[in-house]
């Protein structure tokens, strides 16, 4: 007969091996730590170039939207089509405004979306991937710090920002590195009527700016139809459609 097996041996002498000591189970323990340590940042910049790729799919789609809402709409831009955000409490500050009385947040893209509805249905659209579910709630029931309620009951509010030169055409003059522009002219704004579309940005990911997402750059939709990511920098920085 064999030798008599150990009390608490008989498991692992039967597939023919022996069983892990404690100092084993703690080096593949620390070899997984390192392991996972290696693997959890490489994992969130592939999350975040998802979220920043599905952006700018979004932004995508609004372009071809608006490039119909054009198609129908004889070249011309969508223009005071509805209420906005009152007041502006970050985005709209120091401006020239036509009317002084004014205060609303010419910025808000909630007029534009009321008139891309038909184009652009799709709720998740107008809201960047990388905003929480909570922000996203808070902007629509008006809880957002900085943020009033949604004029349009919760249906219109976007985290994408919409070009005040464009949309609203309210702000007659801007300077620019100590140059006095001056808008050529008021009302609604036509294709023909952009100087560089290649540079106008329609829509923008300004939420996002300096919020660590979209690899601190912002995602913008232009003139032309291109999308594309952009270094982010401080304040608004929308060209105006008269400008170069």
């Amino acid at each position: 007969m064999g030798a008599k097996l150990q009390p608490g041996r008989e498991l692992s002498a039967e597939y023919g091996g022996r069983g892990f000591s404690l100092i084993e189970l703690l080096a593949i323990v620390s070899v997984l730590g390192i392991l996972m340590a290696l693997l959890f940042p490489v994992l969130g910049r592939a999350r975040q170039m998802a979220r920043q790729s599905a952006c700018l799919s979004n932004l995508r789609q609004l372009g071809t939207a608006m490039a119909l809402y054009l198609d129908d709409h004889r070249g011309t831009y969508p223009w005071q089509t509805g209420p906005r955000f009152q007041p502006s409490a970050t985005a709209d500050v120091g401006l020239a405004r036509d009317d002084p009385s004014d205060r609303s947040n010419r910025w808000d893209a909630a007029p534009v979306r009321a008139a891309l509805t038909p184009y652009a249905g799709d709720h998740a659209l107008w809201y960047c991937p990388a905003v929480s579910a909570v922000d996203a709630l808070q902007m629509e029931t008006g809880t957002l710090p900085g943020i009033p309620l949604d004029p349009l009951g919760g249906v219109s509010a976007s985290f994408y920002q919409a070009n005040a030169y464009l949309f609203v055409n309210t702000i007659p003059q801007l300077t620019l590195q100590g140059r006095l522009s001056l808008r050529p002219k008021s009302g609604p704004v036509r294709q023909a009527d952009i100087i560089a579309p290649s540079r106008l940005r329609v829509f923008q990911d300004f939420w996002n700016q300096g919020r660590g997402v979209h690899s601190g750059g912002i995602n913008a939709l232009r003139a032309d139809g291109s999308a594309a990511w952009q270094q982010a920098a401080p304040g608004v920085t929308i060209v105006a459609w008269w400008e170069q």
